[in-house]
């Protein structure tokens, strides 16, 4: 899911830049804030993703040494 997101957001961003660059002034446009919005959701995304991965990672390996040494 969060993989999904993130790519949502590339999406998003990369239709946010394009409706900027039509954009002929050079002041900042609410695609700007939008774009770093984006960006900073982004980032968020990838580290919870990070850390989903690592928990996942982590339970495998103690619910293998737990079926390898049973507890009695």
């Amino acid at each position: 899911m969060l993989d999904l997101n993130i790519d949502v957001m590339a999406q998003l961003s990369g239709a946010a830049l394009h409706v900027r660059h039509l954009n002929i002034l050079d002041q900042d446009t609410p695609c700007d804030n939008l774009i770093q919005e984006l960006k900073d959701c982004t980032k968020d995304h990838s580290f919870l993703k990070k850390n989903v991965l690592s928990l996942i990672s982590r339970t495998t390996i103690l619910s293998n040494q737990v079926s390898i040494n049973p507890v009695d």
